[in-house]
C-alpha cells in the first residue's frame, strides 16, 4: 500500500506503508496512514500481489488511485430573520441570537462580532445579547464569522415604528355579552 500528500502520480515516491501483507484498515493507521492535516490532498494506492497459481510467479496488479480532500469548510453564520418594534417610552431592546458553527473547527478559534447600522449593541462579541433604539427607522444587523481563514457574514433588518403608531397596535374587542357593538365586554346581566 503506498501513500501520499499532494501528488496523485506518486511522482516522489510516495511512502510505501504495507508490503505483501494481507492489511485491515487499523493496520494501515498504525502504519501512519491516517495522520492528515486540513488543506491538502491524500492519495492512497492499493497494489495486489496475486499468490502464484500457474507457476510463473506471483503477478503483480497496480492498485487503483484513491484520494480524499481534507479542505477548510469555513464558518456558517445565522444573525436571525426580519422583523419590526415599536418603541415604548422613547426606546426599544430587541434580543440578537446568533448561531456560528464550523464544522471542522479548522483553522481556529471561531470567532464573531455583531454591528448595525444604528442602535446600541449591549456586547458585539457575544452570541446572545441584545440592540437598543431611540429613533424609528430600519437597521440592519450583521453577524460576521470566521474561523481563522474564512469568513461568513449574515444580516437581517430590524424596522422601528414610533410609540402607539397605527402600523403597530392591534386592538381587538371581544364582545362576552350579547352586544356586538359593546367594547367593554362587559355582560349587562
Amino acid at each position: 500500500m503506498w501513500y501520499n500528500v499532494d501528488d496523485p502520480n506518486f511522482l516522489n515516491g510516495g511512502t510505501k506503508l504495507l508490503a505483501k501483507v494481507a492489511a485491515t484498515s487499523a493496520d494501515i493507521v498504525a502504519n501512519g496512514g491516517a495522520a492528515a492535516t486540513l488543506g491538502h490532498d491524500y492519495y492512497f494506492r492499493v497494489d495486489t500481489y496475486d499468490p502464484d497459481t500457474c507457476g510463473d510467479g506471483e503477478d503483480y496488479v497496480e492498485g487503483s488511485l484513491w484520494t480524499y480532500n481534507t479542505i477548510n469548510t469555513g464558518p456558517s453564520v445565522e444573525a436571525g430573520f426580519d422583523l419590526n418594534a415599536w418603541l415604548v417610552s422613547g426606546s426599544v431592546t430587541v434580543d440578537l441570537n446568533g448561531i456560528v458553527t464550523d464544522v471542522d473547527n479548522y483553522p481556529g478559534p471561531l470567532t464573531w462580532i455583531w454591528s448595525s447600522t444604528g442602535g446600541s449593541i449591549d456586547d458585539n462579541l457575544a452570541l446572545d445579547t441584545t440592540i437598543t433604539f431611540t429613533a424609528t427607522g430600519s437597521y440592519t444587523v450583521t453577524l460576521d464569522g470566521n474561523d481563522g481563514a474564512l469568513p461568513d457574514t449574515d444580516s437581517f433588518v430590524i424596522t422601528v415604528y414610533a410609540e402607539g403608531s397605527a402600523s403597530g397596535y392591534l386592538e381587538a374587542h371581544y364582545p362576552f355579552d350579547t352586544d356586538p357593538n359593546d367594547a367593554t365586554g362587559n355582560d349587562p346581566t
